[in-house]
């Protein structure tokens, strides 16, 4: 969920949502602990997560994540806005701007979460269409963490007149915008690597600084490749959501060993 999920958080921590990213609400179910989900669909090619919500089903309503309230108008399949006073009416199919509890937990194991019964995950998105507001409570204990300047990441300028110009926001002098990228700071020309086949035997070649990386001989690469033979025409794919260990992706042990993202890993 999200308390888990976004670093700054702890249990004092309190969530509102703001559809549009305008004014932070409460929200209707979950109060002043809610934040936007989005549903299977969004990461995995499933449609498990359709039906909407069976006021009459004896469920607490608030434990049934279909009766929670979908601020993604384009994913309500019934009539009125989002789910109202317990009726069977706004039910969605799929939602990228859900309201759950900050403390709704999901799954990481692949298996379940694109296969078995209707999932979430903590969402941000960069239309502005819906955000999720956070504020710790004054009387938590503060934490600091100290930062080197160079380290924190630019952030991109799509959005920036907007921000800056038109809806006139406040922006720290520690944002660093793409755009300000200060090509002194970044001397890669004289760093070379030179890479052979022995670099490629463990898997993929993780290039995390910048530099010239040169290959001195033909490298021959095998992306987990299927273990027997693969056929399109009988339905193999590469994107199949019901099994584990897909061909060309990383393996669950790779993963494991913190130095490839899997298929557990988003």
């Amino acid at each position: 969920g999200w308390r888990d999920w976004f670093i700054p958080a702890n249990e004092m921590t309190k969530f509102r949502v703001a559809v549009d990213c305008g004014e932070c609400s409460s929200g209707g179910q979950w109060g002043d602990n809610t934040a936007y989900y989005m549903t299977n669909a969004y990461f995995c090619p499933v449609n498990i997560d359709s039906g909407g919500c069976v006021a009459n089903s004896g469920f607490d309503l608030r434990e049934d994540v279909m009766c929670n309230v979908c601020d993604d108008d384009l994913a309500l399949c019934g009539d009125g806005h989002g789910h109202e006073g317990g009726a069977d009416t706004g039910a969605w199919c799929d939602c990228y701007a859900l309201q759950l509890s900050a403390d709704h937990l999901t799954t990481d194991a692949h298996k379940h979460y694109c296969q078995e019964d209707l999932n979430w995950r903590p969402n941000l998105v960069i239309d502005r269409s819906q955000c999720t507001c956070y504020k710790p409570l004054d009387k938590e204990v503060k934490t600091y963490h100290k930062v080197k300047l160079a380290e924190i990441p630019y952030v991109k300028e799509t959005f920036k007149h907007e921000i800056v110009s038109k809806l006139g926001l406040y922006v720290d002098d520690l944002i660093r915008w793409e755009g300000d990228k200060d090509s002194s700071d970044i001397d890669c020309d004289d760093q070379y690597t030179y890479l052979s086949q022995e670099d490629f035997v463990h898997g993929t070649y993780r290039i995390t600084e910048c530099g010239n990386y040169v290959l001195t001989e033909d490298i021959v690469v095998h992306f987990n490749e299927p273990s027997s033979t693969f056929s399109y025409e009988n339905g193999d794919s590469p994107n199949a959501y019901n099994q584990e260990n897909l061909p060309w992706f990383p393996t669950n042990t790779q993963q494991d060993s913190g130095a490839y993202f899997g298929l557990n890993a988003f």
